[in-house]
């Protein structure tokens, strides 16, 4: 189950987390970095013009080096996601300044304040207690195939 993580959350003087366009599918990533276990975790959230989350995983990651390449492997995993999903119309969005500036091009790509990234963000600490990936799907093609379970 996941866990609220109050001390992120947003004050009225924070950015809150938008909607995207209609017929658009708003994609946050984030991720969590282990210096320890040179590990990362990738958090991705898939949601809808109305808000309503379309799909959501959390990604291991071994032997990465440093908080920039973290980052870089979840914004690498949130597009590929949405790709696997079929979503043609897509915003990625992350807290990363420098892999958002550094990114791709084929895809709109918004820097957000991590108040507005909670659920990606949530989702790569949640992952933190698996060495497997968490995928949640609803509302698409694969729902009906794939619904939260260990993906080897």
């Amino acid at each position: 189950m996941l866990q609220t993580y109050t001390r992120f959350m947003p004050s009225a003087t924070q950015p809150k987390w938008r909607v995207p366009r209609e017929n658009e599918v708003k994609v946050n990533f984030d991720s969590t970095f282990i210096q320890q276990s040179m590990r990362s975790v990738s958090g991705v959230i898939c949601r809808d013009d109305e808000g309503f989350i379309l799909a959501a995983c959390s990604l291991t990651h071994l032997s990465v080096r440093d908080a920039f390449m973290a980052e870089a492997l979840s914004c690498l995993q949130a597009v590929t996601f949405a790709w696997e999903l079929g979503f043609t119309r897509v915003v990625v969005e992350g807290d990363s300044r420098i892999v958002i500036l550094k990114a791709f091009t084929s895809v709109t790509f918004c820097f957000v304040h991590r108040a507005a990234n909670m659920a990606a963000h949530n989702m790569s600490h949640e992952g933190k207690a698996f060495d497997y990936p968490i995928i949640g799907l609803k509302k698409s093609r694969l729902a009906r195939c794939l619904l939260w379970r260990k993906i080897d």
